[in-house]
């Protein structure tokens, strides 16, 4: 086996999107809900974490530098450690080689993965804000 079709196993590459079929992203007027939720991938980051949004993506940060597959291995682990979900449950679909990224998750939907992941950050006050004491 060549190390290309390795890589596409051990990162769990959906090979009928692998060659860059064309998927609609999001709902317009009359669509269904999107199916893959979108990510928006910084490598050799200080720590892994959900940052927050840009262009309707959620922002993560990893420490993972993208060589090798390395940041694309390490945003499935941190995406199943995050949405409680196996690894198996966690696809790359789309965007292997790009910062931005669609991921299929099998067992919860976009809307639920969203909120999983950005949930802690709108519970927590915002940069610069104090909490106030009791």
């Amino acid at each position: 086996m060549d190390r290309s079709r390795r890589q596409r196993t051990a990162l769990q590459i959906d090979p009928s999107t692998a060659a860059g079929a064309a998927i609609d992203p999001g709902p317009g007027p009359g669509q269904a809900a999107p199916r893959h939720l979108e990510i928006r991938l910084q490598p050799r980051s200080r720590r892994d974490a959900v940052v927050g949004e840009r262009d309707g993506a959620v922002l993560i940060a990893l420490q993972a530098a993208p060589v090798d597959g390395a940041a694309n291995a390490g945003l499935v682990r941190f995406l199943a450690e995050r949405l409680n979900r196996p690894r198996a449950s966690v696809t790359l679909v789309r965007g292997a080689t790009s910062r931005t990224k669609w991921i299929a998750l099998d067992g919860l939907t976009v809307a639920e993965a969203r909120h999983q992941l950005l949930a802690p950050l709108q519970a927590s006050p915002a940069d610069g804000e104090r909490r106030q004491g009791p």
